[in-house]
């Protein structure tokens, strides 16, 4: 119940701020950007809502998560990571759509990420020995 009344309350308080009368337009300069970059607009669209959704959301990624360390069990299991296994975890999508700071972000965070689900799953493979 607390989750929905600190969506409200963000809600409202984008409201006062003026948050949405200057989305609209920061919203079209983005699509049209990477329309000019040669994507198409649905795609646009989706790059959009889930930069969205990551943003006002965060707690919703925990299905991310457990999607992403699923991905480095089946890295590891394979021997992948001995190449490039950020390269393998990332949405490629979405790192396309990043200005090169956030790209370094991200994938610093991924990387990050990378180690402590690697750490998890041979701490829990070793353990079931």
């Amino acid at each position: 119940m607390k989750d929905y009344k600190k969506y409200a309350k963000d809600a409202k308080n984008r409201l006062k701020n003026g948050y949405w009368s200057n989305f609209k337009k920061i919203r079209q300069e983005e699509i049209d950007s990477m329309l000019n970059a040669g994507r198409d607009y649905a795609t646009a669209n989706n790059i959009i809502k889930n930069n969205l959704n990551r943003k006002f959301y965060p707690e919703k990624n925990n299905a991310y998560d457990e999607e992403l360390y699923k991905k480095v069990c089946k890295i590891v299991d394979s021997k992948a990571y001995e190449l490039n296994p950020i390269q393998e975890l990332m949405d490629k999508e979405y790192y396309s759509s990043l200005n090169e700071e956030e790209r370094q972000r991200y994938i610093l965070n991924l990387s990050n990420q990378y180690k402590t689900y690697k750490k998890i799953y041979c701490d829990n493979k070793n353990n079931l020995r």
